[in-house]
């Protein structure tokens, strides 16, 4: 009996230790970048704001959120200036061709601040992901156990520390 309580313990400890941090950020990146956690999607936005708490990832926070802010700006025009000759166009109006060729080029120019944006992001996904493994590591209730096969004077035994 006292082998099979022994076996229970030893299985409960090493599945504690070998758990998974579950307050991390999971980067997909297939043509877009797409961020998770515990199985929701996260915006670029939530991911500014989740991993803000690390002093270390602020600074990739603040470059992806200009990056961010500029590709949002450069687009929304752009897509105005497009808007614009394609609606006096459907209203039986002259369009301004011109405008719609200086809004391609707008959304042009931020296709690099969005690609900017995305990677600081990942990197900042990243950089929270250490900090987060790292708490992890350094909290008393999460601590690494180590253990080994040992031979014992009366034998073979599994040695556990922690």
């Amino acid at each position: 009996m006292n082998k099979v309580i022994l076996l229970f313990v030893f299985t409960v400890l090493y599945s504690v230790s070998h758990a998974q941090v579950g307050d991390t950020i999971t980067i997909q990146h297939d043509g877009s970048t797409r961020f998770f956690m515990d199985g929701k999607i996260l915006t670029l936005k939530d991911v500014h704001r989740i991993a803000a708490v690390d002093r270390n990832t602020k600074a990739l926070i603040k470059q992806s959120k200009a990056n961010f802010d500029a590709a949002q700006v450069f687009g929304f025009i752009g897509g105005g200036l497009i808007g614009w000759p394609l609606g006096a166009a459907a209203g039986g109006g002259e369009p301004a061709w011109e405008l719609a060729g200086i809004g391609a080029g707008l959304i042009l120019v931020a296709i690099p601040f969005n690609s900017a944006a995305n990677r600081h992001g990942r990197a900042a996904a990243r950089a929270y992901n250490e900090f987060v493994r790292g708490q992890a590591l350094t909290d008393t209730t999460r601590r690494p156990l180590h253990y080994e096969l040992a031979f014992t004077p009366t034998g073979v035994g599994l040695r556990l520390s922690f």
